[in-house]
């Protein structure tokens, strides 16, 4: 019985540190999708669920388009 305790209590610290660690990263890569946009005449940089229409987003390589859009 002490056994299966002692596993259990294990098993769930490390699946609860790992859960920790899983969210901070996620949270550090929600941070670094900032995208380039000019709105109102001037360069902003937003992240990229703000988004909206109208705006005129400046693609650079490797970067992820938010939305639809109209390429000019």
């Amino acid at each position: 019985m002490v056994a299966v305790i002692v596993c259990a209590a294990v098993t769930s610290v490390n699946d609860w540190q790992k859960e920790r660690q899983f969210q901070e990263l996620n949270k550090v890569a929600g941070d670094r999708k900032g995208v380039n946009v000019i709105r109102n005449g001037q360069l902003k940089i937003i992240h990229q669920s703000l988004v909206m229409v109208g705006d005129i987003m400046k693609l650079e390589e490797g970067m992820e388009i938010p939305a639809d859009g109209v390429v000019i």
